[in-house]
């Protein structure tokens, strides 16, 4: 396989030489490239959607249900993964890290272009460490000084819907920062869960900015609230100086027919 750079900082082009079959790749040298850059885009490679996942599943221990999503062909459930509700206005989805409020936090992602659009329809990535390197002394204070608080409400899944039970019923989750109760009356699961805003990354030394922080409520609706662990708002003020961070550092990828991208969840939004 041949690499180029993405951008200066981060992301390597994957181009095919001796073969165009993705799932003959050396899979060690891959996960050392994905480790370093942050983000792979392969291109040129045999790449489709009916055996996509036969390349995923090398470095995949376990899918989220989100991810369930690539399995259905109804037009509704494709579009809902990639567009916010008031996407008919034209709407971009604000920078988040996928699922960076729940309890199970995907380590990577992955993006396939079957058909890519005519206009529009870059994916945006911002590199978490270099958010976080251009972010001011009092704001990584802030930030390092206590996690944030995710207050959410989730729908109970279908096989807890059959069984019986009345009240709150306190909810144990097998992750340390969680804490919750399910209601049997509303078939909701309310939790609390601590996480912060800034995290280690891959690379030794290097933190990451890597969060929920910038996302609309309207289009998360399993998120209630978002407060930091003493019920503090988060100032206006300091959302802002993110904001105007972020603008300054995201990359947006055009896509062309067969494009494939993994990304690392953990550090970039």
């Amino acid at each position: 396989m041949q690499t180029e750079k993405i951008t200066e900082k981060w992301g390597q082009l994957i181009l095919p030489s001796s073969t165009t079959r993705i799932s003959e790749l050396n899979l060690g040298e891959i996960i050392s490239l994905l480790e370093k850059n942050g983000v792979l885009l392969f291109r040129g490679f045999d790449i489709n959607s009916e055996n996509i996942t036969t390349f995923t599943n090398l470095f995949t221990e376990r899918y989220a249900r989100p991810a369930n999503r690539r399995y259905s062909s109804e037009q509704k459930i494709a579009r809902n993964a990639d567009y916010c509700k008031n996407s008919d206005i034209g709407t971009d989805i604000p920078l988040h890290s996928e699922s960076s409020f729940a309890p199970v936090w995907p380590e990577f992602l992955s993006f396939y272009c079957k058909i890519p659009p005519i206009v529009g329809g870059q994916t945006t990535l911002c590199d978490g460490i270099n958010i976080w390197n251009s972010l001011s002394s009092s704001i990584k204070q802030f930030f390092l000084g206590q996690p944030l608080r995710y207050e959410l409400e989730i729908d109970v899944p279908p096989n807890l819907k059959k069984r019986p039970g009345k009240g709150k019923q306190p909810w144990i989750f097998s992750k340390p920062g969680v804490s919750g109760y399910l209601d049997w009356d509303k078939h909701l699961i309310s939790l609390k869960l601590l996480r912060y805003a800034v995290n280690d990354s891959r690379i030794a030394n290097n933190l990451c900015f890597s969060n929920h922080l910038l996302a609309r409520l309207e289009d998360e609706t399993q998120i209630k609230k978002i407060r930091m662990a003493n019920g503090d708002k988060i100032s206006e003020d300091l959302i802002s100086e993110v904001k105007e961070t972020c603008e300054g550092l995201t990359y947006a990828h055009t896509w062309q027919k067969d494009d494939f991208i993994l990304a690392d969840n953990i550090r970039f939004m």
